[in-house]
């Protein structure tokens, strides 16, 4: 299984594509920062360090094991303020690999437990949206969106015309995990990135096609208010261990929303 796959995304932009996910370099003139570290497979460090001849940071979005399993290779990483406690599970080497080996299940694939890295002493450096991250002609200016996971981040970067939304607005984004924030604290959230929407035109994620259409935030905004408004299509579902529903049926025809899903559970309610 090749563990790392290097790709220009824009000028400015390079992705490092992993099995289930993704994380992304982005260059200014000064600096580099490296956004989330993935499962913590093998050796990403290296990767990065061949890419970047800048100094730089390493910001994570969120304390998810696909996200954060990787930190051990730092000594210092930038994390959400509100993901602190998250982090302290999703990294540990066991949280790794069961969550690995659950996604890899539906493929009939395994994967060795000795692949993954020590969860490492890691020096967490809390931040906000106040927290603009100044590369040098290109600013990551992070945009909290409570859904996903309570803490979760976006990154808006204006000068690129980029929105690297990750896990935190995709097409499905999950809101049933015991991490997730309520219904209407995510239909809040986007409706402050909708008021962000001229400062990008491309959004970034990290799994599957690992890029969404634009309308990917007015759409999930619609599902969460069809949510509320208990008007979506509530497909029930069984989803990371638990019964949850799908707002948008796929085999249904929309006239709208079709950029969009939201998985969430009775509890996001």
């Amino acid at each position: 299984m090749e563990l790392f796959k290097v790709e220009p995304v824009i000028p400015g932009i390079t992705r490092i594509k992993m099995p289930y996910v993704c994380s992304y370099i982005v260059k200014g003139s000064d600096r580099a920062v490296l956004i989330d570290t993935g499962f913590g497979y093998g050796d990403l460090r290296s990767v990065v360090d061949e890419l970047i001849d800048l100094p730089y940071d390493v910001i994570c979005s969120h304390g998810h094991p696909d996200h954060a399993g990787g930190n051990g290779q730092y000594d210092t990483v930038y994390l959400p303020e509100g993901e602190f406690e998250l982090v302290k599970h999703g990294s540990k080497i066991e949280t790794r690999h069961l969550t690995m080996n659950n996604v890899l299940r539906r493929f009939n694939k395994s994967f060795p437990k000795e692949n993954f890295l020590p969860q490492g002493d890691v020096k967490y450096i809390s931040y906000n949206e106040k927290d603009i991250f100044d590369l040098g002609g290109v600013t990551i200016r992070p945009v909290h969106l409570p859904g996903h996971t309570k803490g979760i981040m976006g990154f808006i970067i204006p000068e690129l015309e980029v929105a690297m939304l990750g896990d935190a607005c995709a097409n499905p984004t999950l809101l049933n995990l015991d991490s997730s924030a309520s219904i209407q604290e995510y239909r809040d959230a986007l409706v402050k990135l909708s008021k962000l929407q001229n400062n990008f035109k491309v959004v970034l994620t990290q799994h599957n096609s690992f890029s969404e259409p634009i309308d990917v935030v007015k759409d999930n905004l619609y599902w969460a208010e069809r949510i509320l408004l208990n008007s979506d299509d509530r497909l029930a579902v069984r989803m990371s261990g638990k019964e949850s529903f799908v707002a948008r049926n796929r085999n249904i025809f929309h006239y709208r929303g079709n950029a969009g899903n939201l998985v969430y559970t009775s509890q996001s309610l």
